[in-house]
C-alpha cells in the first residue's frame, strides 16, 4: 500500500512538471523533484511501518546522503536517455524501478541497522 502512495506522489509531481512546463530542462527538474518527494514519503512510511524503526538524526542524514548520490547519478543518465529519444514516462518508470530496488536494499541492510549512540545508551539501561 505504501508503495502505491509513494508512486502516486512521484508520478503526480512528475506529471505536473511535464505537462505544465516548457522545455526539456523542466522534465529533468521534475524528475529530480519527484524523486526527492518520493524519497521523503518512502522514508517516513518505511521507517515506521515496514522496518518498525525509530529514526534518529543519523538515520535521516544517512538517508539524505543516499538519495543525493542516487539522484546525482540518475538525473544526468536520464537526461542522456531523454535526449536520445526515450519517452519521459518510460524513463521515469525505469529509473523508479532501479531506485526502488536499491532503496529497499539500502534501508534493509544499511540504514535501519545503524545504531547511534542514543540507541546504544538506551538499550544498555
Amino acid at each position: 500500500m505504501f508503495t502505491i502512495v509513494n508512486g502516486i506522489v512521484q508520478w503526480g509531481i512528475f506529471f505536473l512538471f511535464v505537462h505544465f512546463s516548457s522545455g526539456a530542462g523542466w522534465v529533468m527538474i521534475g524528475f529530480a523533484v519527484s524523486q526527492v518527494a518520493s524519497a521523503i514519503v518512502s522514508f517516513l512510511t518505511n521507517r515506521r511501518v515496514t522496518f518498525k524503526s525509530k529514526a534518529s538524526k543519523l538515520h535521516v542524514f544517512t538517508h539524505i546522503g543516499f538519495y543525493a548520490v542516487m539522484i546525482a547519478w540518475q538525473t544526468p543518465v536520464m537526461g542522456v536517455l531523454y535526449d536520445n529519444g526515450l519517452n519521459e514516462y518510460l524513463g521515469n518508470l525505469l529509473a523508479g524501478m532501479v531506485f526502488a530496488f536499491f532503496e529497499f536494499l539500502f534501508m534493509k541492510f544499511v540504514l535501519f541497522r545503524i545504531k547511534d549512540s542514543s540507541e546504544t545508551n538506551n538499550s544498555s539501561t
